[in-house]
């Protein structure tokens, strides 16, 4: 696909894989979680978290990729063929994104620098070639799931201070407990994200068995796939309608697009590059679907 504009060629397949294979795409995608997280839970959004959060996945993602490529360690794919290729493009965003987390990190607490710690050390332990947590039976899903969670729901609300123990008590042991809108909504993110790393395990299975990384999807037969992503996309709605009576706008909206993600994954033909846009695309298409249904009901008052 090309077009042509003031003389010069446009090649947009060109510029898509760019945003896809040098993990842009998936950063944006953290950012968009993150502030997902801020709107639905009625926090101040932090400037220094979103970019923190950006450039971190936007370092981690990339410094595996120049990992594997350096060692040979995974089959060919149309991802790693480009990052092959465009080397200097990968390590210009490392570069880029250290400068900037070296500059984010001095203004968090020792707290959030240890919560920050650990997330780094578990994304670290998941990549680690041929003994990574990813080539341990079943684990791949869970981690990258508590991962993304942690980073994108367990941290920014801990620096906004919310009621992370909160106002309900129980008089009788002198605890407190967690609202249930937070365990709800941090259920949801949970399934949301193992329904995401379902999505590219299915476009990944084949690479992921010639590599000896163990997941579900590698385990299961097509059908039983199918039946497996409609069944974490029911609970992830199911939390979402629980988290908020008012969100129906934006349970239609990500019906329509985990339907049309079912719909494409019958298809079962998807370039590698589709699947990127789809997977990451659902946490954009989330933030997007919040807003809407926000200024919806403010219009309606």
């Amino acid at each position: 696909m090309q077009s042509k504009f003031s003389g010069y060629q446009i090649d947009m397949k060109e510029i898509l894989k760019t945003i896809q294979y040098s993990h842009l795409y998936t950063a944006f995608a953290a950012l968009a979680f993150t502030l997902c997280t801020y709107f639905e839970l009625a926090l101040v959004a932090n400037l220094s978290i979103l970019l923190t959060n950006f450039f971190g996945v936007l370092l981690i993602y990339n410094i595996q990729s120049l990992v594997y490529i350096a060692k040979a360690l995974e089959h060919t794919s149309e991802a790693k063929a480009w990052q092959n290729r465009h080397k200097k493009t990968i390590w210009f965003l490392v570069f880029l994104a250290c400068i900037w987390l070296s500059q984010l990190l001095t203004v968090y607490s020792s707290s959030i620098l240890w919560m920050y710690a650990i997330s780094a050390l578990l994304g670290l332990l998941y990549y680690l070639p041929k003994v990574g947590l990813k080539y341990i039976p079943f684990l791949k899903n869970i981690t990258l799931a508590l991962v993304w969670v942690w980073v994108s729901v367990i941290i920014p609300v801990y620096q906004s201070e919310a009621s992370f123990l909160p106002t309900i008590i129980d008089p009788t042991t002198n605890t407190y407990l967690l609202p249930i809108h937070f365990i709800l909504y941090y259920l949801f993110a949970l399934f949301l994200i193992v329904l995401i790393s379902f999505w590219f395990d299915h476009r990944d299975r084949f690479i992921d068995e010639a590599n000896g990384a163990q997941t579900l999807v590698s385990r299961m037969q097509a059908s039983y796939f199918t039946k497996s992503f409609i069944l974490v996309a029911a609970l992830v709605l199911s939390c979402l309608v629980l988290v908020k009576s008012e969100l129906f706008v934006a349970i239609l909206l990500i019906f329509v697009y985990l339907f049309l993600m079912v719909l494409k994954i019958r298809k079962n033909n998807l370039s590698f590059l589709t699947y990127g846009f789809w997977g990451d695309g659902l946490l954009l298409w989330l933030l997007l679907a919040f807003s809407i249904n926000h200024y919806l009901l403010e219009w309606l008052g």
